[in-house]
């Protein structure tokens, strides 16, 4: 039988020597061919197996997994690093077609995060998120893809997704997507100020690739409310909390700490700021010195932990809600899991949370009203 706290643990420790590029305890080694296993199985649901490799290969060789399952994590590694080239091939492509059209993308999350990692290439390369400022530019964006002949699907709420080459792009009109009542008008029209100035841009250097992106507080608003987002409707995995930890290791000194403050109060994000930098602290390692921020409490950090584990790579691997059984009957299990993170997590920002559920079951029935399904 498998101690799998003892396996959390060596698993943390093995990934915070990977992030922080610390070395590893050996006393910790070595593990059977079954915990070997464990660990490399719950890298791969959190997407970080690239990340931990590093970790792994740095032990003494009669430390390490089996030859057999180093080939398997080896060539899983050499999968994500060609992966990466072409996510960067896809973003030079697109950057060039655009700028030719007089159009600058903004390049958010994903792949703009990439080079806060000892090794970009060994970040998860999954999509590429590109902002446009505007509804309207988004728009214009869509249709400048069409005119290239690559299928532009247009979805709900400002967002829309293509494949360029292998790679999927989502286009966004909004910066982050909010449901909470308790967020006025002039909160709105303070962000989208911000964000019609040039200075809340900045360019980056990501592996050799010129992009336009955030600035850094900017950035840190973007990626706290987009992980509450997640953790309140599907959940959320480590790759998503060591993007966070690891921005903030890079960053931090360019921080507007007090615009930062003003805007997390503003979109009711402090206590769930709180919640993450307590768990980057305890889990990830992150040093408190690199935010001016108060711990939140340890007892929701825990809470948050435990759901990392479950819900992994925002909640793809699920078991409680993902697979045959939860396919059965989709939506009642989506509503489940909606209920079970409302009770979780609602209260680092009651307005977002019950915004949010609301409507779903607004959207559940109209659906029922209509006969149609509403995607």
């Amino acid at each position: 039988m498998l101690d799998e706290d003892k396996l959390k643990s060596l698993f943390l420790h093995l990934l915070r020597a990977a992030i922080w590029e610390d070395k590893v305890d050996t006393s910790l080694f070595p593990l059977s061919e079954s915990e070997w296993q464990w660990i490399y199985v719950t890298a791969v649901r959190q997407t970080m197996e690239s990340v931990l490799l590093d970790a792994v290969l740095s032990l003494p060789e009669d430390c390490q997994p089996s030859s057999a399952l180093q080939k398997a994590w080896t060539t899983a590694a050499v999968a994500q690093e060609r992966a990466y080239l072409e996510q960067l091939r896809t973003l030079n492509y697109i950057y060039a077609r655009f700028l030719s059209s007089g159009i600058t993308p903004v390049v958010v999350k994903g792949v703009s995060l990439s080079v806060c990692y000892p090794r970009p290439n060994h970040r998860y390369a999954s999509d590429i998120d590109l902002f446009y400022g505007t509804i309207t530019q988004k728009d214009e964006a869509d249709k400048t893809i069409e005119g290239w002949g690559i299928p532009v699907e247009r979805k709900l709420q400002d967002e829309s997704i293509c494949m360029v080459g292998q790679v999927v792009v989502e286009n966004h009109g909004r910066l982050f997507l909010d449901h909470n009542p308790l967020v006025g008008p002039s909160t709105r029209k303070r962000l989208d100020d911000a964000l019609s100035s040039p200075n809340a841009y900045c360019r980056k250097d990501v592996s050799g690739s010129e992009i336009t992106t955030l600035n850094p507080t900017l950035t840190l608003l973007l990626l706290v409310c987009h992980s509450y987002r997640h953790v309140i409707t599907s959940g959320i995995g480590l790759r998503q909390l060591t993007d966070i930890a690891l921005f903030l290791n890079k960053e931090h000194s360019n921080i507007q700490w007090d615009t930062y403050i003003s805007w997390a109060k503003d979109w009711k994000m402090m206590d769930w700021t709180r919640c993450l930098l307590t768990t980057l602290r305890k889990y990830l390692g992150l040093s408190p010195a690199l935010s001016p921020l108060d711990a939140g409490s340890e007892k929701d950090a825990d809470v948050l932990m435990n759901e990392v584990w479950l819900s992994a790579n925002f909640g793809q691997t699920d078991t409680r809600y993902v697979g045959q059984e939860a396919e059965k009957n989709s939506k009642r299990t989506t509503l489940r899991r909606l209920l079970h993170y409302y009770r979780l997590f609602a209260h680092h920002s009651y307005g977002e949370a019950t915004g949010s559920l609301m409507k779903l079951i607004h959207q559940r029935l109209k659906e029922k009203l209509s006969g149609k399904s509403i995607e």
